[in-house]
């Protein structure tokens, strides 16, 4: 995929071209990182079968062998859920497994994508007077509880200045 949001549930697919004049088995491979997971449960309403598949225990590895005639073109999915925010990135493996002419063939590529957020981001700006009195204080107990317990970037600015306020004005 080109982008993806946490939570999404898709199906992936390594389309294999067989150019050769030999016929034979192919393992494609797929290895996830971090931001994604092999969907393993069986649903009622899966696309494709769940069956005949090796998939490592972490959920981040699954192989699959395909049977293909001389010059055929075949696919294969993977049921795949996004499950954490960042860049990501794929390997894809094919590889000979049983060839006819016994010649060991290969190829793989990495897959390079951004995992966002499905809801915007949250802001807040707050602006602080801190003197000796206020700084004996918990100034985050004015900010919102669900900036401070979410996953992102938080950015402080300090300055000695009334300036610095008008830059989110």
């Amino acid at each position: 995929p080109r982008f993806a949001n946490v939570g999404d549930e898709v199906l992936v697919k390594a389309v294999v071209h067989n150019t050769t004049p030999h016929a034979g088995n192919v393992e494609v491979e797929l290895k996830l990182d971090d931001s994604a997971v092999l969907i393993t449960e069986q649903r009622a309403f899966a696309l494709i079968g769940l069956k005949n598949r090796t998939t490592t225990n972490d959920g981040k590895s699954e192989r699959r062998t395909l049977s293909l005639k001389a010059g055929e073109t075949t696919s294969v999915a993977f049921p795949i859920r996004f499950t954490k925010q960042g860049p990501s990135t794929w390997k894809w493996t094919a590889r000979t497994a049983d060839w006819s002419d016994a010649q060991a063939l290969s190829d793989a590529v990495d897959s390079q994508f951004m995992v966002t957020s499905p809801v915007p981001a949250l802001r807040e700006v707050r602006y602080f007077d801190l003197s000796s009195a206020s700084a004996k204080g918990n100034l985050l107990k004015q900010v919102n509880p669900q900036l401070l317990e979410s996953d992102g970037e938080l950015r402080l600015d300090f300055s000695q200045s009334r300036m610095s306020e008008t830059r989110d004005a």
